[in-house]
């Protein structure tokens, strides 16, 4: 994904200065590399040793992650600081290395990558990626609804597509409003119904005499399943049988 958003004509058009393509690389970047890459990882056990706890503390607390992402979302969308992204390739490297390190820790408390609050569970979760999807939609409505191209150094580019200043904006809006929405209502929907599969394994395992503290934990630790067959508890219910 990181190669596909900078090595593909994408990253050619997100370079040459079309907005709409500069937005998709960017949530390319910062949202669904990140995703990717902690999807593959293991989640870690509850208790970490010392040289781990603050980057857990980091990593693992919603209401230090959510707050940074957004920040460095909205600040690297700043015009000001668009415009020197633009104009000097390190700056630009910067850019890139830091939204994907801060999409790392905005996906972390979600795929519980990083020890977690135990309070933070799937309704809350659900909360905070409507956050996410809060403020994508905040930035499509100012790119839709403020008559003002807010970048005039991209509208070079944009009129080499034959594309005004400012539809180049609304289509960066609408790139930002539709990437949002489909990471966050994607996240939810697995929420949703991972939620329901916990709920009633939790159920047949504390019904089968397994220690209520010791599902949670294994729950956090996603081990439910091996739990589950130790205690000789089916894992998947079957409806209309079990």
């Amino acid at each position: 994904m990181l190669a596909l958003s900078v090595c593909s004509p994408l990253g050619g058009l997100a370079q040459g200065g079309l907005l709409a393509a500069h937005i998709l690389q960017h949530t390319l970047i910062g949202a669904l590399a990140p995703l990717l890459l902690l999807l593959a990882l293991p989640r870690p056990p509850c208790q970490v040793d010392g040289c781990r706890r603050a980057a857990a503390r980091l990593f693992g607390n919603p209401l230090v992650t959510f707050p940074l992402w957004a920040l460095s979302t909205l600040v690297w969308l700043l015009p000001g600081v668009h415009r020197e992204v633009l104009d000097h390739r390190w700056l630009w490297v910067l850019q890139q290395m830091s939204s994907f390190v801060v999409g790392v820790a905005l996906w972390a408390p979600i795929v519980e990558r990083a020890p977690t609050a135990a309070w933070f569970r799937s309704r809350w979760k659900v909360v905070y990626m409507l956050g996410v999807w809060g403020v994508g939609l905040l930035i499509a409505n100012v790119y839709w609804f403020s008559g003002t191209a807010f970048y005039g150094y991209h509208a070079g580019a944009a009129r080499r597509w034959a594309v005004s200043p400012l539809e180049d904006q609304a289509n960066a809006g609408t790139v930002m409003a539709l990437s949002h929405c489909l990471l966050a209502f994607g996240a939810i929907a697995v929420l949703f119904f991972r939620q329901a599969q916990e709920d009633g394994l939790r159920q047949r395992l504390i019904e089968a005499g397994v220690d209520p503290v010791t599902v949670g934990q294994a729950m956090r630790e996603d081990g439910a399943r091996d739990l589950a067959r130790r205690a000789g508890v089916s894992a998947r219910e079957r409806p209309g049988i079990d």
